[in-house]
């Protein structure tokens, strides 16, 4: 059995807990936190929404994430059902973080 637990503070901490046959690891992994704060998707930006229907047509918009740089974090569910998660700029162009 994997447990995974995610707290938001000033690190993401994720903690994994996996059962062994001689019993229970804990394994503790910090990471910063990636300064994304969600947003409604009313307030993304034209040229992003323009790039989502461009770009992933049968796709849908989960959620929505902005940054203090006016970079975006998008959430999509694939029409396969998996969640994809890409990142644009306030004019649409897709990004790499």
């Amino acid at each position: 059995m994997v447990l995974t637990i995610v707290i938001p503070t000033t690190y993401i901490v994720a903690s994994t807990l996996e059962t062994t046959p001689n019993g229970v690891t804990n394994e503790l992994i910090k990471m910063p936190f990636d300064g994304f704060k969600k947003i409604n998707s009313g307030e993304l930006p034209g040229a992003v929404i323009q790039s989502l229907i461009k770009d992933f047509p049968t796709s849908t918009l989960k959620s929505a994430y902005k940054n203090a740089k006016s970079q975006f974090k998008l959430e999509m569910v694939l029409e396969s059902g998996k969640v994809m998660v890409v990142y644009t700029d306030v004019l649409g162009n897709w990004l790499k973080l």
